[in-house]
């Protein structure tokens, strides 16, 4: 049995912390991206609402942008396709 000596500890427990970095840094950014995306094609759902309703439907009623970010969002998840990650969250 190998003894550890502090200084392999404080590696081991370095490591431990960068994995765990990078992986928290990984998840914020996603969701920022998520989000930021989501403001843009909710911007791109209500003026193409806007446009159906201008050109070709007068009756279909207008949607506003806040409502249009909301349900970009939430469609978002349910079309997208969960993708594992390379590691399996090791």
């Amino acid at each position: 049995m190998a003894i550890t000596t502090e200084y392999e500890k404080l590696v081991i427990a370095e490591s431990k912390r960068t994995k765990r970095r990078k992986y928290v840094c990984r998840l914020v950014t996603g969701f920022i991206t998520n989000i930021l995306i989501a403001f843009l094609n909710g911007w791109a759902l209500m003026l193409a609402v806007g446009v159906a309703h201008a050109e070709w439907i007068p009756q279909l009623p207008t949607i506003g942008y806040w409502w249009s970010v909301l349900i970009v969002y939430l469609l978002s998840g349910v079309f997208s396709k969960a993708t594992p990650t390379k590691d399996n969250g090791k």
